[in-house]
């Protein structure tokens, strides 16, 4: 009986131990501490403790932090302390520096009803270091000034995610994925001398959407699978689709040669502004939509085409083009 009494005692304490650990958290970084008490007063105290049961926490539930430089050194951000922020649903974090130099932002771990979250540098080289995503998210973008290399890293994604846009990516990685991703976006990815290879093993998405103007980019999307292809502007290659992919739209300038087309596939929309042999048409196409004016060999007929819209054929009406 007093055995059981000790060790009733015991774990009291255990649990007293940690509830008080809980609450009292190191926030390494200053300018989050400073960040934090600009958006609950008094959180952090002089020491960079953070209260996590801080009665102000209920009543934030969005966020737009603000710092610029002007510096060439390396700035790191760790946003240790974000994860108590139990009622946090929008988080805009937005360092800028005004001259080239590196800034690394680290979010260890997410609030836990986070629902849009935005990270914007400035003239620097931005990384940015994601964690687990196990929770449903409405949008993540990702950002800096135009020509400005992003280097992205999520952890595993393992729920649904509305949609992930990111402007100038100049590398990605990811650790495990079983959840999906509605829209997913990459504007301008970032190209120097070296051919940008675009590639999302695992995922999978609704949409996948590249768009810029940079010197070359392959796509080689075997790996993950997407209802919906657009490749448009600048330079680039296709070295392999997603899967299952049925709508594809390409616009600009395409080197090399166009991989076989999908079997899946049943929408095709074809704006390629250079002379370049299109693949056999899979049977199951069913909408064909070319928008530039310069004639083509259309290679065959699909068994399953309704609908094949081309200006071509309304100037020179009675030419054969399968």
């Amino acid at each position: 009986m007093r055995f059981h009494l000790l060790l009733r005692i015991a774990s009291f304490m255990l649990l007293l131990v940690a509830a008080t650990a809980r609450a009292q958290v190191f926030i390494p970084d200053t300018l989050v501490r400073g960040w934090l008490n600009q958006s609950i007063p008094g959180i952090v105290d002089a020491n960079g403790i953070m209260d996590t049961t801080h009665a102000g926490i209920a009543g934030c539930d969005s966020l737009n932090w603000y710092a610029s430089n002007f510096t060439t050194d390396s700035t790191w951000i760790d946003l240790t302390g974000v994860q108590y922020l139990d009622y946090l649903e929008v988080l805009a974090v937005r360092h800028i520096d005004q001259i080239p130099g590196w800034t690394r932002i680290n979010l260890p771990e997410l609030p836990p009803v986070l629902s849009d979250l935005t990270i914007q540098f400035g003239m620097e080289h931005g990384v940015i270091l994601l964690p687990d995503m196990d929770q449903p998210m409405a949008r993540i973008a990702i950002s800096s000034f135009p020509s400005v290399a992003l280097d992205v890293t999520f952890g595993s994604i393992t729920d649904t995610i509305g949609s992930i846009t990111i402007w100038n990516l100049h590398s990605f990685a990811s650790g495990s994925f079983s959840g999906y991703v509605e829209d997913l976006k990459l504007t301008e990815p970032e190209v120097n001398m070296d051919t940008l290879v675009i590639s999302f093993p695992g995922w999978s998405c609704g949409t996948l959407a590249i768009e810029g103007f940079p010197s070359v980019i392959a796509a080689d999307l075997a790996n993950m699978s997407a209802n919906r292809f657009e490749f448009l502007d600048g330079v680039k290659m296709v070295l392999s689709w997603p899967m299952a992919v049925t709508d594809i739209h390409l616009e600009g300038t395409f080197w090399g040669v166009i991989p076989a087309w999908p079997t899946t596939l049943t929408d095709l929309r074809w704006d390629v502004f250079n002379d370049v042999c299109i693949p056999l048409f899979p049977d199951a196409l069913e909408r064909i939509q070319i928008i530039g004016q310069n004639e083509l060999c259309i290679p065959n007929r699909p068994a399953a085409l309704q609908q094949l819209s081309w200006q071509h054929l309304w100037n020179n009406p009675g030419v054969t083009i399968y």
